[in-house]
């Protein structure tokens, strides 16, 4: 929900007229030029704390004064409406404050800031129902600004999350016209993406032939990890549209996180660097993703062989997860990462896991489960960047690194990777994979709880893995936790039952 801090209002006016030079106060509201002097000489007092209770409100109301004479002679000066609006929000005068700020905006309703502290005005007062009355009214004025539907619909979701669904559905209006749905789209994939693809079936069923509506369809979908669903959106795209470069990173990035490295390949290197020369974020994030698509690429065939070898083992352990009632099975990989593989296991047949929150989730990279309480006692040695060491595919398991700095120590907290992470290759410690269940991973949300984990499959002896306690010293996890459980034990009460 937009919050502007009442102080803001009366900073704008510092923004503004900040670089000006100071003069004594005196309003003769003939000229812009004395009143930017003005009200210069009263912020300087302000802020230095001359100006304080009654006195404060006595120059901010003289200074409003001078103010609407110079408009009354000045109509169309925007920034004399602007310093009119901001006096008005300070002094409580709110039919002046709207009088003020509608006139900025009707004079230039490209200026969404001015619009965007007239709504938080009413939302710092906590009038929600007036904040999106005021937002209602500059879109009116502005009806494609992503800041103000995303400022609408912060506030909806706050004030009633009922009015968001009957308001998209007023935009539907004209299908071979669809900007102002598209604004809406957009601004609610960046706050609630899950509903925004509701929100984009609903589009795509009334403008379904409108090429802008299944782009916004298609970044909808990705950005809740339907990758294969938005790949198959765009490819009903017209070849001039879907060779678009942005439109071609996003074709890639949705192929790349099926593995289908090739294709996602190909297309990156074919975007013309010349063409988005006028688009750096583009041009850095091609220069940084499209090596590392060659190098997943290069490796894929590496991990398939791997995984085809293993799925006729039956050496590797099989843990089998509970999310959201829906099973995820997970490999480990026992040969490139046994001590990591024998904590995990040690740890899952302790129950510390079970009921552990999912509470760091970044979609479209990866699942961060919490830390087990225990584990705050020790680390374990890493196994990162050995000769055997898997690396980073849609599905991946990993342990986290105690610190980034140091990738000698990793600790009992573990990810669940959505899409391929090859910059983290030898940087974290793999030791298993998602078999079955990714979609179930992919439609994770913040908080989702692993309500059970079960070894399907393990080694016939449990291996003791070796863990560094706080000293330090490398020790076998068992003995650890047995001084744990004995110093538990010791600070009980003796005189208990």
């Amino acid at each position: 929900m937009l919050r502007i801090s009442s102080r803001c209002l009366i900073l704008t006016l510092v923004l503004l007229l900040a670089a000006m030079p100071q003069a004594p106060v005196e309003t003769t509201g003939q000229s812009w030029a004395q009143l930017e002097e003005t009200a210069n000489a009263v912020l300087k007092r302000i802020q230095q704390g001359q100006l304080v209770g009654e006195s404060k409100t006595t120059a901010m109301q003289e200074l409003l004064q001078g103010t609407r004479r110079y408009l009354a002679a000045n109509p169309g000066d925007e920034k004399a409406w602007l310093m009119c609006a901001n006096l008005c929000g300070e002094l409580g005068n709110e039919e002046c404050l709207d009088t003020s700020a509608r006139a900025v905006t009707e004079l230039n309703p490209q200026n969404v800031q001015a619009g965007l502290q007239w709504a938080a005005y009413y939302t710092n007062q906590e009038r929600l129902d007036r904040s999106l009355e005021v937002l209602g009214e500059l879109l009116q004025k502005n009806p494609t600004s992503l800041m103000y539907w995303n400022a609408w619909i912060l506030t909806a979701q706050v004030h009633d999350p009922e009015l968001i669904q009957p308001r998209f559905k007023k935009l539907m209006i004209d299908p071979a016209s669809p900007e102002v749905p598209i604004a809406f789209l957009t601004a609610m994939q960046k706050n609630d993406p899950w509903k925004a693809v509701e929100f984009g079936e609903a589009t795509m069923e009334w403008s379904p032939d409108h090429p802008d509506v299944r782009v916004i369809v298609a970044r909808g979908l990705r950005g809740t990890n339907r990758f294969a669903d938005a790949a198959a959106v765009l490819t009903t795209l017209p070849d001039e549209i879907l060779n678009r470069p942005e439109i071609a990173y996003l074709h890639s990035d949705c192929l790349y996180a099926d593995h289908h490295f090739q294709k996602a390949y190909d297309i990156m290197s074919a975007i013309d660097l010349d063409a988005i020369e006028g688009k750096p974020g583009l041009a850095r994030r091609l220069k940084f993703m499209l090596p590392l698509r060659e190098q997943a690429l290069e490796t894929w065939q590496r991990e398939r062989e791997l995984q085809a070898l293993q799925s006729n083992s039956t050496m590797n352990p099989l843990v089998r997860l509970t999310i959201n009632g829906k099973p995820v099975e997970l490999e480990l990989f026992a040969d490139e990462a046994p001590n990591t593989v024998a904590a995990f296991l040690a740890t899952t047949r302790r129950g510390d896991y079970e009921g552990l929150a999912f509470g760091d989730i970044h979609t479209g990279f990866r699942s961060m489960i919490d830390a087990p309480a225990q584990s705050t006692s020790f680390t374990l040695p890493s196994e990162i960047g050995i000769e055997k060491s898997r690396h980073f595919f849609s599905g991946t398991v990993s342990m986290q690194v105690e610190h980034p700095s140091d990738l000698s120590k990793i600790n009992s907290q573990w990810s669940l990777y959505h899409f391929p992470a090859p910059h983290l290759n030898d940087k974290r410690n793999v030791f298993g994979r998602v078999t079955s269940g990714l979609e179930t991973v992919r439609n994770m949300r913040q908080g989702d709880v692993l309500e059970s984990i079960e070894i399907i499959r393990a080694p016939a002896v449990a291996v003791d893995p070796i863990v560094i306690d706080r000293d330090g010293k490398r020790r076998k996890m068992s003995e650890v936790m047995k001084g744990l459980n004995d110093d538990s034990n010791s600070g009980q009460d003796d005189t208990r039952p």
